[in-house]
């Protein structure tokens, strides 16, 4: 094991932010990816590819001081939400030398539906569906794998995760769709680089063991946000369809305040105002 190496299982939209960021530390940065043809890529950026599929497996793994685990779901592939979030995550431990600190990124969709009052780390949680439930499944083999292998963790519960390329509801907007859901409804954000920045705040810490949700603490209603979105993006007003909230996965309001506090003191984007105005200026198609 070098000292201060690291390793990002899951370098995807979140993963490749943090790799950017720990990537102008002369330290050993070591970066998994399913596609041999991106390993050009991860090398140009200064990145160590490794060739890693958390269910088929691929190359062997190194032993670093710091893994962070941010495998999200594709949703080209034929697996379940719970065969990559829980079997992938206990294949890959399976294969992976002991590393210092393994820090996990898991989601905010473990809390369900809290009727738009705030919840923050000692709140229960209760998943309402597939992925919400996945995830805390995934959560629970992690810490008792842990426990018995004397590994030191952290869990980092994301809020939705946004940023240039990837502005949530602007496709629609731009396409004239209705949104779905209720639009007196709660959204909880965190911008991608402020996430990659909290990541980078667990890893520097001393202690594991510790949850926190990420998430930039300004929850906004859905009537709120696409307003302004349509305003800053050019696209008509926001037509919303309450019939579909179905898919809505439960109302609440997130607290950073341990995030701020021991992660992350000061954000780029303090609210989805900054966040969408960077995120359009940086990529008008976002």
């Amino acid at each position: 094991m070098t000292s201060g190496s690291r390793l990002i299982i899951g370098c995807g939209y979140l993963g490749i932010r943090l790799a950017r960021l720990w990537a102008q530390e002369p330290t050993p940065l070591f970066a998994t990816t399913r596609q041999v043809s991106r390993a050009d890529a991860f090398r140009a950026q200064g990145l160590l590819p490794v060739r890693w599929d958390v269910l088929e497996g691929g190359d062997s793994l190194p032993q670093v001081d710091t893994v962070v685990y941010a495998v999200g779901y594709d949703r080209s592939q034929s697996s379940s939400k719970r065969a990559v979030y829980v079997d992938g995550l206990r294949n890959t431990l399976a294969h992976l030398p002991r590393p210092g600190r393994f820090i996990y990124v898991s989601s905010t969709g473990v809390y369900g539906d809290h009727q738009g009052n705030w919840i923050d780390e000692s709140t229960p949680p209760a998943p309402l569906d597939e992925g919400g439930v996945a995830c805390l499944e995934a959560e629970k083999a992690l810490q008792e794998f842990a426990a018995q292998n004397d590994w030191q963790i952290n869990i980092l519960r994301f809020a939705g995760i946004y940023g240039p390329g990837r502005v949530i509801g602007v496709e629609g907007l731009r396409k004239g769709q209705p949104i779905a859901g209720n639009p007196d409804g709660w959204l909880n954000l965190i911008h991608v680089e402020d996430g990659a920045r909290a990541i980078d705040g667990a890893h520097r810490r001393k202690d594991a063991g510790e949850t926190y949700l990420i998430s930039d603490g300004q929850p906004v209603l859905r009537r709120d946000f696409y307003t302004y979105l349509a305003r800053q993006a050019g696209t008509p007003a926001p037509v919303f369809d309450p019939a579909a909230a179905s898919r809505h996965r439960g109302d609440r309001r997130i607290s950073n305040r341990k995030m701020m506090r021991e992660l992350a003191p000061l954000l780029a984007y303090p609210s989805y105002r900054e966040g969408i105005d960077h995120s359009l200026l940086a990529n008008p198609q976002s």
